[in-house]
């Protein structure tokens, strides 16, 4: 598989319906295989709606004659280190994914002032107990979504110890989940996939696409594997849904 040819990461349909256009110019590429990945706090005010993007993908797939394998998941939220996720209070619309995608989101201003030094601990924390979840299949862009923490050169200000990228991605494949590349991940990231690696962990790459224009962005995941091993076999759900590569 071309690794530009994936993205398990997009949401086409949070404050508008994008789902036609985005399946044309997916298509119009040549993807193989996408996944949706509304976040999960827009099903808490309809049951349906996964039901509803289903629908709409089957009929758009078949309108356009695409031969695409599309997957209905969801980015579902970490709230705390216990691992704790928003469908565990409100699990609507769960019967109508293929497969669980989480991540913690953002660190605000507000948290990071709060947790003082021990942010880097407390992502962590979230990071393992999600791994060990028997019912998360993807963890969305490990480390990445930390708000406010850059400096003028995009460079990260407070580090975030090796020691966790290893006992991360040891985890990761004790428990057969997947990772992902992110377009936001820089080459400050860089031991984290090759860790990944060496443990051979499946990983997917996404753009995070909420508008067309943001399709390409996976290309900058893409290069950041080829990087390190422009041949990695493990793209792809891997052990988890799909050993197709």
């Amino acid at each position: 598989m071309l690794l530009e040819k994936i993205d398990f990461h997009i949401h086409p349909w949070e404050v508008e319906d994008q789902i036609e256009a985005f399946l044309r110019e997916y298509g119009k590429r040549g993807f193989r295989k996408i996944a949706f990945t509304d976040h999960y706090e827009f099903s808490f005010k309809d049951s349906r709606r996964f039901e509803k993007e289903r629908e709409e993908v089957e009929r758009v797939k078949k309108e356009l004659g695409l031969d695409m394998q599309i997957f209905i998941s969801s980015e579902i939220t970490c709230l705390d280190k216990d691992g704790k996720l928003e469908c565990d209070n409100n699990p609507y619309a769960l019967r109508d994914l293929d497969y669980i995608s989480t991540a913690p989101h953002h660190y605000t201003k507000e948290q990071f002032a709060a947790l003082g030094d021990g942010w880097a601990e407390h992502a962590q924390e979230m990071l393992l107990a999600l791994a060990k979840r028997p019912d998360v299949t993807v963890i969305l862009h490990p480390f990445v979504h930390i708000r406010d923490q850059l400096d003028r050169e995009g460079k990260y200000m407070l580090e975030i110890p090796g020691s966790f990228y290893e006992e991360f991605a040891k985890l990761v494949r004790e428990n057969n989940k997947v990772v992902e590349v992110h377009r936001n991940m820089t080459s400050y990231f860089l031991p984290l996939i090759e860790d990944l690696m060496k443990e051979e962990v499946w990983l997917v790459v996404g753009s995070d696409a909420h508008s067309l224009p943001e399709i390409d962005d996976s290309k900058d995941a893409v290069e950041l594997i080829k990087r390190i091993n422009q041949n990695y076999p493990l793209i792809g759900l891997g052990p988890c849904k799909d050993k197709e590569k």
